[in-house]
Parts: structure tokens; C-alpha cells; sequence
């Protein structure tokens, strides 16, 4: 009588033909001896609640991943870049007494005035708001997000056609907090040259960072 314990530890599955049989450790260095049917199919049984088992524990634990030299306990975290949304600078605010829907409604129409400017007409917007504490004297920056990853690529590859859009606007992607501040003191730095002579057409920002054209080369201030 042949004894498996400690499934599936103990027990090497051999493939023999069509009929998968177990082995126990006393018959590993022999040959495949018979086992009668009952007991395989005891054993196929056994070795199946085991599987599901230890899958349900990973399910539990899920939350919770451990490696030799990091314990990282909770929700992983994600790199959600293409859950960013989009934002466009220089859309004028609409008159604070009307009404919020009205509002959302008036930011809606102007994206996808851009957006059909930019013959991106196909992708569906999941989201529009304003950031930023409302002020009569200016206008808040617009954020979008779109349902395709894909399209927020080719509007981001697209901005080139805005020279030729009815009214300036600046399209970037959404900036992390880290960003804004880089972006803070980029456009305090541009403001300051041009207080001191330069001309602005000299003058760039990409990428939240400030540049200055030098000799017809683009220099990172």
C-alpha cells in the first residue's frame, strides 16, 4: 500500500500516456508501479482540493504582497498615468451667477470645440471640472479626461494644430503636485524676464520647465 502525505508536496505527477498517475517518495528512484484505479482517482481528488485551496488563500491575500527585502502591506501602488486627465489653460470663465450645470455644460462645449479642432471627434469624455478657486479677474484651468488611453496620446500629439485654433489656449497634461510647483516657479521666472527685457516669443515652457531661445537653440533656464 503506497502512503501520500503532505499533498502536493510529496506526491511528482507522472504523465503516462493519457492517464495521469502519483508516485510517493519511496517509489521516486524505481519505476512507475501500478496503482489501482481508486486510489488515483483518491489522490486526483485529494491533490484538486489542495490547488483550490491555496488559490482561494491567494485571493484572501490579494491586498498583501511580500518579498524577501520588502513588505508592501495594503493596495499596491499603481502608476496611473493614463488616468491623468487633461488640461487646457485659457478657456474664459462663465459669469458666477449661472448656474453649475450651466457652467459644466459651457466647459464641456469648449473641449470639444478643441477636440474637433484637433480632429479628435470620436472619443467619449468621462470627466470635466475647473481646478482652483473661482476669481472674476481669471480663468481657471479646465481638466479632461477621455475613456481611450489611445486618444489622450493623439491629443497630446496633436496640440501643434492649436496655432491655427480661434483663441490661444494651452493644452498639457494634467501635472502632478511636484509639477505644478516646478511650473509655479517656471512661470515667476518668466515673468521676470520679461520684466527685464526679454522678449517673450524668446521664451517657452515645456513640460512645466522654462526654456530660452539662445542662438536659435532652445536653453533649459
Amino acid at each position: 500500500m503506497h502512503k501520500y502525505t503532505n499533498l502536493p508536496g510529496e506526491i511528482i505527477p507522472f504523465l503516462s500516456c493519457d492517464n495521469l498517475l502519483f508516485v510517493c517518495d519511496d517509489c521516486k528512484g524505481g519505476q512507475v508501479p501500478h496503482i489501482p484505479k481508486q486510489e488515483i482517482s483518491d489522490i486526483k481528488e485529494e491533490f484538486t482540493k489542495t490547488i483550490v485551496e491555496c488559490i482561494d488563500k491567494c485571493f484572501e491575500k490579494k491586498s498583501v504582497l511580500e518579498t524577501p527585502n520588502q513588505k508592501i502591506v495594503g493596495k499596491p501602488v499603481i502608476n496611473d498615468s493614463n488616468q491623468s486627465g487633461i488640461r487646457i489653460r485659457g478657456v474664459p470663465e462663465t459669469h458666477e451667477n449661472i448656474p453649475p450645470l450651466a457652467r459644466l455644460n459651457y466647459d464641456k462645449q469648449k473641449v470639444n470645440e478643441i477636440l474637433h479642432h484637433l480632429q479628435v471627434t470620436d472619443t467619449e469624455i468621462t470627466d470635466v471640472r475647473r481646478v482652483g478657486k473661482y476669481d472674476h479677474n481669471k480663468s481657471r484651468p479646465v481638466i479632461f479626461k477621455v475613456a481611450n488611453p489611445w486618444h489622450k496620446r493623439v491629443i497630446l500629439a496633436s496640440l501643434t494644430k492649436l496655432k491655427t485654433f480661434n483663441q490661444r489656449v494651452y493644452v498639457s497634461r494634467e501635472p502632478t503636485a511636484d509639477e505644478l510647483i516646478i511650473e509655479k516657479k517656471s512661470l515667476e521666472k518668466r515673468r521676470q524676464l520679461i520684466n527685464e527685457g526679454c522678449e517673450s516669443a524668446n521664451l517657452r515652457i515645456r513640460d512645466f520647465k522654462l526654456y530660452q531661445k539662445v542662438n536659435n537653440d532652445w536653453k533649459l533656464l
